[in-house]
C-alpha cells in the first residue's frame, strides 16, 4: 500500500520499534513515499522517530545532564533519514515532564557521534510538549499548527558546537540558542535563523544545582526576528 500512498502517520509506540525499521523495505518504502511529494507524520513514538537521531531507551533530564553517555541511554540514528529533517533530534512531553535536559542533552550527543550528519550550526533539538504539532516543510521552515483547537508549545535547541560533552562528565553548553513556538503560525525558517518565533540563549551545566541560566529555560524571554522578503 505505501506504494501508491500519499500520506503515512506513523501511531504511537515504541521508539525502538521505528528504529528497527532501519534499512529495512519498510522504512525505505516511508522513505520513498517523501521523495515522490508524500507527507510523512506522527504522533508520539512516532514523531520522535522521524528525527535523525532516535532515543529508544528511557531517561530523565537529571541524568542526562549529569551524564549524557550514560549506560541506561540508548542514542541511535533513525530509520527513514527525511531530507527535511536532517539534523534533528525529537523529544515529547518537553514541560509537562520537564525534560528540556534530555532535549538539550541528546541534541549536543547527536550532534558529538555525528548521528546529524550535518554541521554543528545546522543540528537542532526539537521538543514537542502536549497538543503541540508542527510542519517541516522541504524548504527548512517550520511552523506550529493548530492541533484542532487545542495547540501546545514546541522549542527548538540549536546554536552549534557543545563546550563539553564527554562520557562520564556532565554536559556543558554555553550558549545553546532555543527558539520557543507557543501561537499557532509561529514559524522559523531554519537555514537563515529568522521568523516570528520569539529566541533566546540559555547556558546548560549539568554539574550545577541549577543547571540552566536562565533558570527556566521554557519561558526565557526572547526576540523574533522576522524574514525579510
Amino acid at each position: 500500500r505505501l506504494k501508491t500512498a500519499e500520506i503515512v502517520f506513523l501511531a504511537d509506540g515504541d521508539a525502538s520499534t521505528y528504529a528497527s525499521w532501519a534499512s529495512t523495505p519498510l522504512g525505505d518504502a516511508v522513505r520513498a513515499l517523501y521523495d515522490r511529494g508524500g507527507v510523512v507524520a506522527g504522533a508520539g513514538a512516532g514523531a520522535a522517530a522521524l528525527g535523525w537521531a532516535v532515543l529508544t531507551t528511557h531517561t530523565d533530564s537529571a541524568t542526562a545532564l549529569l551524564d549524557p553517555y550514560a549506560p541506561s541511554i540508548t542514542l541511535v540514528r533513525g530509520p527513514f533519514g527525511l531530507p527535511s529533517m536532517a539534523g534533528t533530534y525529537i523529544d515529547l512531553d518537553l514541560e509537562s515532564s520537564d525534560r528540556f535536559g534530555v532535549l538539550a542533552a541528546m541534541s549536543a550527543r547527536a550532534i558529538a557521534d555525528g548521528l546529524a550528519d550535518t554541521k554543528a550550526s545546522a543540528a537542532m533539538g526539537l521538543g514537542l510538549d502536549g497538543n503541540a504539532a508542527v510542519a517541516f516543510d522541504q524548504r527548512g521552515k517550520v511552523t506550529l499548527l493548530d492541533d484542532d483547537g487545542a495547540s501546545g508549545a514546541a522549542w527548538i535547541v540549536h546554536g552549534g558546537a557543545v563546550d563539553r560533552i564527554t562520557t562520564g562528565q556532565p554536559l556543558l553548553w554555553k550558549t545553546a540558542r532555543i527558539t520557543r513556538f507557543d501561537t499557532v503560525g509561529e514559524s522559523l525558517a531554519i537555514s537563515s535563523d529568522c521568523g516570528t518565533a520569539f529566541s533566546y540563549d540559555v547556558a546548560v551545566d549539568g554539574a550545577a544545582a541549577t543547571p540552566f541560566t536562565p533558570a527556566d529555560p521554557y519561558n526565557a524571554q526572547g526576540t523574533a526576528s522576522p524574514c525579510v522578503p
